[in-house]
């Protein structure tokens, strides 16, 4: 499992979770065109997982960029209010998906 301490950035002044790069994907096995699946958590977190889970409704993300230059970009209201007053973020990524954690 690779963790990672990151700044969350804005975007048209709703705060953006961008995850870049081959340091943070690679160790876990996930690539450019991997889908995640977003639960929001009732302890404040909220999972990206690789699999779906069939009995809830769960918005799907994208790993983008290319080799190399893995890109996970999260932004909008949504974010905003995940994030809170928080201006940063811990990301624990392993095999099975992403856990972000605002800090």
């Amino acid at each position: 499992m690779t963790t990672a301490h990151l700044e969350s950035g804005m975007n048209k002044n709703e705060r953006r979770i961008w995850i870049e790069g081959t340091s943070y994907f690679k160790p876990s096995g996930l690539s450019c065109g991997t889908f995640l699946y977003r639960t929001m958590n009732d302890d404040g977190t909220m999972t990206l997982s690789t699999t779906a889970d069939p009995t809830i409704k769960q918005r799907r993300h994208r790993i983008a960029g290319k080799p190399g230059r893995e890109i996970l970009d999260l932004c909008g209201k949504w974010v905003t209010a995940f994030m809170g007053n928080c201006s940063h973020f811990t990301a624990e990524i392993s095999p099975a998906g992403i856990t972000i954690t605002p800090c």
